[in-house]
């Protein structure tokens, strides 16, 4: 791996990267595509990915993925990612296939899924590895988003989950844009640093952007701070 002296000096002082070991990714779609860049640019080791799905044409409007994935898996492009920002400084761990429990969880999770019902799932599975860590779930819409972060020290999951079948189904051609899903990739990727740093965090944030509105609670402090 070619080490690149100065790729880091802008943010050294900020960012250990010692702490960026490795993540999981599940749901590699527009949000997923968008945390992938960023974990990728920020320079983690290792993420690992997790997605069964393939690029068809209406998600070229919502990921960042490039024209000529079409057709391809997302798994795939997204490593293509990874690579493509990073060079050889982050390895990009393919599944391509759909997550479930008795596949087992990291203690490093962000959750970009379209299903509810499978974000409980994930939350049961990393609740019962009882060790550090986290898990960050992103959630949007065409014109709104939400982030949901559970730590050891704050977990109200529950509070902020309905099942699927409680949310009333959007018209396809008003589901997803690019602005929602980079907006809340981006936002996801900065809890990361704040859980892994040790720096304050809202454990839940809502925002809609018809127009921008931000709604946040309960803040989380570091014992540091406090």
């Amino acid at each position: 791996m070619e080490l690149l002296e100065n790729r880091f000096l802008r943010n050294k002082d900020l960012i250990d990267q010692k702490l960026l070991d490795s993540i999981t990714v599940i749901g590699l779609g527009g949000i997923g595509s968008t945390v992938v860049t960023l974990l990728s640019i920020m320079g983690f080791d290792k993420i690992i990915g997790f997605d069964d799905d393939t690029i068809e044409e209406h998600n070229l409007s919502s990921t960042t993925y490039p024209h000529g994935f079409l057709g391809a898996p997302k798994v795939e492009a997204a490593a293509h990612q990874a690579k493509h920002y990073s060079g050889d400084q982050t390895y990009f761990e393919c599944n391509n296939e759909r997550w479930n429990a008795d596949m087992g969880i990291t203690s490093r999770v962000i959750t970009c899924l379209d299903s509810m019902d499978t974000r409980m799932e994930v939350y049961e599975c990393w609740r019962d590895l009882k060790r550090g860590g986290f898990l960050i779930d992103l959630r949007m819409d065409a014109l709104s988003f939400e982030m949901v972060t559970t730590t050891r020290k704050y977990d109200e999951f529950d509070k902020y989950w309905v099942t699927d079948a409680e949310i009333e189904p959007a018209p396809c051609t008003m589901k997803h844009t690019i602005f929602s899903s980079s907006i809340v990739g981006g936002l996801g990727v900065n809890q990361v640093f704040n859980c892994l740093a040790n720096k304050p965090y809202y454990g839940y944030i809502w925002g809609g952007l018809l127009p921008l509105n931000l709604q946040k609670e309960n803040l989380i402090k570091p014992k540091i701070m406090e």
